[in-house]
């Protein structure tokens, strides 16, 4: 693909994709999310957007760790 000043150019998807991951992330909730991509149900998002990525494992064992130890 070309490239503007070092940028790949990608597809307006992989913009909402980002956009999605990065809040789920950041531990918003998955309802947000879907009302703001404008899904229809909360089922697209979750189908589409709500994979596990390494960010939200850990931040699900820290939840855990802080549940175990008190």
């Amino acid at each position: 693909m070309n490239s503007l000043k070092g940028l790949p150019l990608l597809p307006f998807h992989h913009l909402r994709h980002a956009f999605a991951t990065l809040q789920i992330e950041a531990g918003e909730d998955l309802a947000s999310v879907s009302r703001i991509l404008g899904h229809s149900s909360l089922s697209v998002t979750a189908d589409v957007y709500a994979h596990l990525t390494p960010v939200t494992q850990r931040r699900m064992a820290e939840t855990v760790e802080r549940i175990l130890t008190g």
